[in-house]
Order: C-alpha cells, then sequence, then structure tokens
C-alpha cells in the first residue's frame, strides 16, 4: 500500500516533467543528456485503493508546491529522474570535403538501440527520425556521418545549441550561421558559395574577416563603442557608371533614382560620354544605390562595416584615422577632396582652380588604399550606407562616409567622419559601394 502511495505520488510529480525530455542544457563538448522512463510510472493516484478520501485531498492541496520543488531539482542538478543514458558528442573541427567545399565545426554522436526504446516508450518518437529532435538536434546529413566514420546512419549532429557555441553568436536551427569563410553560406549545415546575383558582371568584392574593435563614436545599438564585426564581403572600389548602366539596361535600376548630365547637372556622370565609364556613378539616391547592390546579390553595407574595412586587416590591426595610416592626406595624390584654401581641386593627380569632379576609381592606387586592398575610401564621392539617423524633426536620414571631391577637406576624409541626408537626396558627391 506504502510502495502503490508513493510509486502514484511520483506519477504526479513528474508528469509535468514529460513534455521537456531531451532538452536539458549542453555542457562542453561532451555533453550528457538524461533521458527519462516513464516505466517506473504506476497508477495515478485516484486510482489508489488505501488511501481514504480525505487523505488523497491533504496530498492533492501540496501536490504543486512538491512538483515545483522537483522540477528545480531536476534542472539545477540535471541528474535526470528514471532510467538515465548519454550520448557523447565529438566534435569535428572546420575543413574542406572531398569536393572542395568548407566546413564548420560541428558536433556529432550516435543513438543505440536502448535509447531509442526510452524514446520511443515516452512517446515522443514514432521512428528514429524523431530522436535526433528529441536531443535537441538534427539528423547527420550523410558527408557528416562519412566523415565522421558511422555507418549505421543513426546519427545526430549540431554546431550550437545556443549563440555562445558560435564565434560570431549566431544559432539558427543549430547551425552557427556567420562561421562559414567569407564568400560561403551555410546550407545542409555545410557551407556553399554566395549567389553573385543576376548582374554580378565584373563588380569585385574582398573578403574582410571579423574581429572585435572600438568604434569611433557611440551609437544607439554600440552605446559602449565596442564592437563584434562578423565576416563580410565588401566592394574594392565604389560602383561605377559602366556598371551601374548595366543595370539600367536590365531595367533592375529604375531612371527616377538618378540624374544624368542631360537632366542639366553637369558635374552627373551619367551620360557625361566615354571617358566617364570608370568614374565614380554619382548623383545616385539611397534607393538607386540599393536597387544596384540586391540586382548583384548584395547590400548597402552598415556604416560599422564600412568604418571597419576601411581600417583594418583583421588580424589586430589597430585603428587608423585614414586607410593609409595616420599622416595627412597629400592632395591629388592619396585622395580627391577639396584642398585647403578656395578654388582647389582635383583634376586626377594634378591640383586645379575649377571644379573638376570625380576621379575614375583607382586613381590614388595604391598610396590610398586600405589595408585590405579596398581604393577610394577617403574621398571622390560620399559613399551611402544602411546606417540611419533620426533629424530634430523625426524624419529618417542615411549615413554616408569617406569625404568627396566637393564637400570634403582633410577632417571629412578622417574614418570618423560621417555625413547624414535624406534618401531622396541625388547629389554630384553621392555614390556608393555594395557589402554581402
Amino acid at each position: 500500500m506504502k510502495k502503490n502511495l508513493f510509486v502514484g505520488l511520483m506519477q504526479r510529480l513528474f508528469s509535468p516533467l514529460r513534455p521537456l525530455r531531451g532538452h536539458l542544457p549542453q555542457w562542453g563538448r561532451q555533453v550528457n543528456y538524461s533521458i527519462f522512463s516513464r516505466n517506473i510510472l504506476a497508477p495515478p493516484l485516484g486510482e489508489l485503493s488505501a488511501p481514504k478520501a480525505m487523505t488523497e485531498r491533504v496530498f492533492s492541496r501540496g501536490i504543486h508546491v512538491m512538483r515545483l520543488a522537483a522540477m528545480a531539482a531536476c534542472f539545477v542538478f540535471v541528474m535526470g529522474c528514471g532510467e538515465k543514458y548519454e550520448m557523447s558528442w565529438t566534435e569535428i573541427p572546420a575543413g574542406t570535403k572531398a569536393d572542395g567545399t568548407p566546413y564548420p565545426r560541428f558536433w556529432i554522436a550516435s543513438f543505440d538501440d536502448d535509447m531509442y526504446k526510452v524514446c520511443k516508450d515516452s512517446g515522443w518518437c514514432d521512428s528514429e527520425d524523431d530522436f535526433c529532435g528529441w536531443m535537441d538536434s538534427e539528423r547527420a546529413r550523410p558527408w557528416q556521418t562519412e566523415l565522421w566514420g558511422g555507418h549505421e546512419n543513426r546519427e545526430c549532429a549540431m554546431q550550437c545549441r545556443s549563440d555562445g557555441d558560435c564565434k560570431y553568436g549566431r544559432c539558427s536551427g543549430h547551425v552557427c550561421w556567420d562561421d562559414c569563410p567569407c564568400g560561403y553560406k551555410p546550407e545542409d549545415m555545410g557551407c556553399i558559395q554566395v549567389d553573385p546575383g543576376a548582374g554580378a558582371g565584373d563588380y569585385e568584392f574582398a573578403c574582410i574577416p571579423g574581429g572585435d574593435w572600438k568604434i569611433t563614436h557611440e551609437t544607439a545599438e554600440y552605446p559602449s563603442g565596442s564592437v563584434t564585426t562578423k565576416p563580410f564581403m565588401l566592394g574594392k572600389a565604389p560602383v561605377t557608371v559602366e556598371q551601374f548602366k548595366k543595370c539600367v539596361d536590365a531595367r533592375a535600376c529604375t531612371t527616377d533614382n538618378f540624374n544624368t548630365r542631360s537632366s542639366g547637372e553637369t558635374s552627373c556622370n551619367y551620360g557625361r560620354g566615354d571617358e566617364y565609364l570608370n568614374h565614380p556613378m554619382n548623383c545616385v539616391n539611397w534607393t538607386g544605390a540599393e536597387q544596384y547592390c540586391t540586382w548583384i546579390g548584395g547590400r548597402l553595407p552598415t556604416e560599422e562595416e564600412w568604418e571597419y574595412a576601411a581600417t583594418h586587416d583583421g588580424s589586430g590591426h589597430s585603428y587608423m584615422r585614414y586607410p593609409w595610416g595616420d599622416s595627412a592626406p597629400l592632395h591629388c595624390l592619396t585622395a580627391n577632396y577639396s584642398g585647403a584654401g578656395s578654388n582647389k581641386y582635383c583634376s586626377g593627380t594634378n591640383e586645379v582652380s575649377y571644379m573638376a569632379g570625380t576621379s575614375a576609381v583607382g586613381t590614388y592606387s595604391p598610396k590610398g588604399d586600405s589595408p585590405l586592398g579596398l581604393v577610394d575610401m577617403a574621398g571622390n564621392v560620399w559613399e551611402w550606407t544602411s546606417s540611419t539617423v533620426q533629424d530634430k524633426y523625426d524624419l529618417w536620414q542615411y549615413v554616408l562616409k569617406g569625404g568627396s571631391w566637393l564637400i570634403g577637406d582633410e577632417e571629412s576624409l578622417d574614418i570618423s567622419a560621417r555625413r547624414e541626408d535624406y534618401p531622396s537626396e541625388q547629389n554630384s558627391f553621392y555614390g556608393f559601394r555594395c557589402a554581402k
């Protein structure tokens, strides 16, 4: 009688735990999970013959408090309640598959008949395909099983349980979505090359390694100034007129988002002649820039990404004031910008007294290049980003970076400098580059 009473009470206590089976925390690289068996459970309390009705009522009044205490004990000590099995997870370091495709690190483990039986008896598993989900993981892909040396097709795999398991802190669907090499994205827990986009053509990207650094100004998103930048790709140069024209010809970039020389804007490069095809696409508003980047399978960079790429090489390189270092810019030799005093402009590498406009992309390379070989990160055209600010009227503006040939002195070339403007503006000193 006493035994039946105790067992029945235990059933009442632990019945809330059934939906939680298989979802215990991960501890280190050797991960142990408790699997609860319902075989120890006896008939419910109401079916006991010995206790009298008054005793049942007394027990039921305290049942909820006791349930909470039991649940807390199980979770705090992760000891399991009932039969206990263990899965031993093996870490597979990042590497390259036989076909040359890279993959990030992952963990893999196998299960046996006894473990599956417990899952099935508990009512959680209708088939072996359900077991890995019960263990908060996924069924291993064939290439993972082969790489590990398994052969029974009874393996579970995962890259992460939480953001803390990932190098750059983004765990989704048990995959670290930022741990693939530059130019690759996760697919089936492996890495595949990023889609170049319908109009990628000859627009060239540079790989920007991730890293921890301190931004030059505090923002709402980064109030302390400390930033962790994840790996990404950034255009090696501003988008040129020739490249942008292909987007217009494909009708992916609409003509209402930029001005041309024929519209009366004498400093606009579009339609200015073949000699300007290699100049930055200017007189383009934010929407026009976004249209082009989307067409090539990219996007506009954030202000933080732009600033990081301008002065870092991904190996702990310290912050610099300009892309080429801390030395002051050399007018018309390291960048195209408005020089000190009046009537100081650049025509290529020559200093002139008239407003000559933009310079061909790469004119100041390599003297004006960033550590990763990005050209024209200072001067020529201010570059649109995807970062926003609000003006005093609570209207949204977008941040531009880099300084320009017209409105841009030495101070504007400083990496910390920024300009804000409304997305509809189509100035002759505005351009852009794309990111992925």
